[in-house]
């Protein structure tokens, strides 16, 4: 008509920055192996450039930190914490993820806690088991393959096969 504009509307698609989305052992998690890994899965992958270092991801007890590496995956959206030493039994673990210097893959910084705001870390606490041997308690029993052998009579009835030397060992106790 006499002079009509019409003006078409958009939307931004705004992504939320990239966080800790999901990590094992969760935080609060009880009962943990000593002999565990701890994994955090991000939102977005990571940034190619990113080098994860030992300020960036690491774990803690009595104030010393552990000894550990750290791989990031290659799909760059999981980085895992490998301890070089069996965690303490019944102790609380504190490990953490701080963003400080890092970027997702749209070159942004990261909000590993979910705060909504760039920076700051992320703190996974988790509980490993007792390692308190209990009075009267023993392993007994015999090992098996997972395979089956021929039975004594015509090789129909299969048996399972015993294993001989075999090693047992109990988390923490070697």
């Amino acid at each position: 008509g006499n002079g009509s504009q019409f003006f078409r509307l958009r939307q931004e698609l705004v992504v939320a920055l990239t966080t800790i989305t999901q990590s094992s052992p969760a935080d609060g998690e009880t009962g943990v192996a000593v002999t565990r890994e701890t994994i955090v899965h991000f939102s977005l992958s990571l940034a190619d450039t990113t080098v994860l270092t030992a300020n960036n991801f690491y774990a803690t007890f009595g104030g010393r930190r552990i000894l550990s590496r750290i791989e990031l995956a290659s799909d760059r959206h999981k980085a895992t914490l490998f301890y070089l030493e069996p965690l303490p039994g019944s102790a609380r673990i504190n490990v953490f993820f701080d963003s400080e210097g890092l970027t997702d893959s749209l070159g942004r910084p990261l909000d590993p806690s979910g705060s909504g705001k760039a920076g700051g870390f992320k703190l996974i606490q988790f509980d490993t088991l007792s390692l308190t041997p209990l009075a009267g308690t023993a392993v007994i029993g015999r090992v098996f393959a997972s395979e089956l052998q021929p039975g004594p009579d015509t090789g129909t009835n299969a048996v399972n096969k015993p294993l001989a030397g075999v090693t047992i060992t109990v988390d923490g106790m070697e």
